[in-house]
């Protein structure tokens, strides 16, 4: 009886040990610290903090801190960029920014329009299944929301497009990527930091609605005044959001 009675004593001590070990490692680990709470009659005029030190003063974030991206149409023979466009990241961010070919000159656009059938096209067997891309010059111009940011030189119909960009972020090193693109391509870029925008695909499904009335109305005057933007960039634009909209849903699952 007395030596189960002891053994009742020495787990009752051993557990308040216990308890007490628990507590003082809880008490390390906050710290030692509490919080005092203090009641003004009116909101302070500063903060308690004491000031240490005071860096520059902006009127706005500087480049060298903003994220950029740079566009070339080639690079010289050490790999630089030739006649680049540098844009804010945040300017092409869910913007509609496409890679499109012009005639250089108004002989290379007669060429291309002799070899369309005369009258209404039907159909799409009517069109030529070739063209003669040696009789054709072309200029690769980048826009962005349809104004040209950066264009090129003149090239024949069917040539590689040394097309390069980089990617400058501050807190990264930034390196030069190249994706040749053959003249008379029509591109769309994805420019997507982190979200696709909601409002901007609530605006492209406004006009992707606008440009079909339009299409369905058989009125050429305002037929002819849809651009290639209007009628391939805004779809082209959609796929590239809804792709990435999707893709970014799947990995946050």
């Amino acid at each position: 009886m007395e030596s189960r009675i002891e053994m009742t004593v020495l787990r009752s001590e051993r557990d308040g040990e216990i308890r007490k070990r628990r507590a003082h490692r809880r008490r390390l680990r906050i710290g030692g610290r509490k919080t005092i709470v203090q009641e003004f009659p009116n909101l302070p005029s500063a903060l308690p903090s004491r000031l240490i030190v005071k860096g520059a003063r902006y009127g706005e974030v500087p480049d060298k801190l903003r994220s950029r991206i740079v566009f070339a149409m080639g690079t010289d023979i050490l790999g630089d960029l030739v006649n680049p466009k540098t844009l804010p990241y945040a300017s092409i961010n869910n913007h509609r920014v496409t890679l499109s070919f012009r005639p250089a000159t108004t002989a290379d656009e007669d060429a291309l329009k002799s070899l369309l059938p005369a009258g209404e096209i039907t159909d799409l067997s009517q069109l030529p299944q070739s063209i003669p891309s040696y009789l054709i010059s072309v200029i690769p111009e980048l826009k962005v929301e349809g104004t040209v940011v950066l264009a090129g030189t003149a090239m024949r119909l069917g040539e590689d497009l040394p097309l390069a960009f980089q990617l400058i972020n501050p807190s990264s090193q930034s390196r030069i990527y190249q994706s040749p693109v053959v003249a008379g391509s029509y591109l769309a870029f994805a420019g997507i930091g982190g979200s696709v925008s909601s409002q901007k695909l609530s605006e492209l499904k406004a006009k992707l609605e606008s440009t079909k009335i339009t299409l369905e109305s058989q009125d050429q005057t305002q037929i002819a005044s849809l651009t290639r933007e209007d009628l391939l960039g805004d779809m082209f634009h959609a796929g590239v959001l809804g792709y990435y909209a999707e893709y970014l849903a799947t990995w946050q699952d």
